[in-house]
């Protein structure tokens, strides 16, 4: 069970080596926070290690050798606690992130299915390949390009279908393509082919006789990749703009896990761990993956069903503890509608 803890009151200080007040930053050795934390009903009484981290107004984080810099990653890996699969955002700047080299080393540990999808290709001095080349340098075939897209101007107008060698426009008509996309097509075809053919053998024994997979040998071998957690497809657009939505969309509904193809989850059931598979019919079973206590609501748990079916004033057993606890309302994550049971899969 986790929480967010909330400060009030903080205030930054600047003293010198004598830990004593200083108004000239030159003058400054170290930095002071002070600040109160909120009541929290869910934590355990006793000191605890907080961690701050002070950012200036461009975002430049203050580091130093002894202390380099952090993510906080308590939302992430909440969120993911309870996906089935991953969608792995990441800016066009030509380089891999901090926060998405996290995101898919999470997601290949955890054998979450995952899409990266490279956004921002609207913005000046967007580089779509040579992002993707970053993020290869570290995960090799692992990172499938299924897209290049074609930029005019500096501006997207279309994509490059790579598994089937056409040129798509926004308005979904087809165009052979052009010559200044050749290279970058024929390059990531190879990588796509590649990685489509380390999923399946009949398809890499094709790849070897032949040299090349079809269009829809390589949706077939990149669909294994992904569900096996083995292959990252990556696509790009502008989520500001809608460009490149529909087709992530597309790709979403053809590569990724269904809730009835899911991964089996780990529990525990009187101190032996088990493997809960997708079963409809089977006895309630919830994942906890978020708490929070609310003012005028009380504590809110937000849980994911993993088998059967909840309903309102439901009693389940609380695997950690073993204790009963009684669900007295449901409510889905969007205003304030209650419902009155969710099924397998829902959040």
């Amino acid at each position: 069970v986790g929480a967010v803890i909330r400060a009030r009151d903080i205030r930054l200080s600047a003293l010198n080596a004598n830990s004593k007040p200083v108004s000239r930053i030159k003058n400054a050795a170290r930095l002071r926070v002070d600040f109160v934390l909120t009541a929290n009903e869910l934590a355990t009484p006793g000191e605890k290690t907080v961690y701050v981290r002070i950012t200036s107004p461009d975002g430049y984080v203050l580091t130093t050798e002894a202390m380099p810099t952090f993510d906080f990653e308590g939302e992430r890996s909440e969120a993911l606690a309870a996906a089935d699969n991953a969608l792995i955002v990441t800016g066009a700047n030509g380089t891999l992130t901090v926060g998405t080299e996290k995101a898919i080393e999470y997601c290949l540990k955890n054998k979450i299915p995952s899409i990266l999808f490279i956004n921002g290709l609207d913005k000046d001095n967007a580089n779509f390949v040579k992002t993707v080349h970053a993020i290869k340098e570290k995960y090799g075939n692992k990172i499938a390009p299924m897209i290049i897209p074609n930029m005019v101007d500096e501006k997207m107008k279309g994509f490059v279908k790579v598994a089937y060698g056409v040129l798509r426009d926004w308005e979904r008509n087809e165009h052979p393509i052009p010559a200044n996309l050749q290279s970058d097509y024929e390059e990531a075809r190879l990588a796509l082919c590649e990685a489509a053919a380390e999923n399946d053998e009949g398809l890499l024994d094709k790849f070897f006789a032949d040299g090349d997979l079809t269009g829809e040998e390589i949706e077939r071998g990149v669909k294994l990749g992904v569900k096996a957690c083995t292959t990252i497809t990556v696509l790009g657009g502008s989520a500001l703009k809608n460009q490149g939505i529909f087709n992530l969309m597309d790709k979403m509904v053809s590569t990724m896990l269904s809730p009835a193809d899911a991964q089996p989850q780990k529990a525990f059931d009187d101190g032996k761990e088990i493997e809960i598979r997708p079963d409809s019919g089977a006895p309630a079973v919830v994942r906890v993956f978020k708490t929070t206590v609310d003012p005028f609501v009380g504590r809110l748990n937000m849980f994911k069903v993993l088998n059967g079916t909840v309903k309102s004033g439901d009693t389940l057993i609380d695997g950690r503890t073993g204790e009963a606890q009684k669900i007295s309302s449901i409510y889905y994550l969007r205003g304030k509608k209650q419902i009155p049971k969710i099924g397998r899969a829902h959040v």
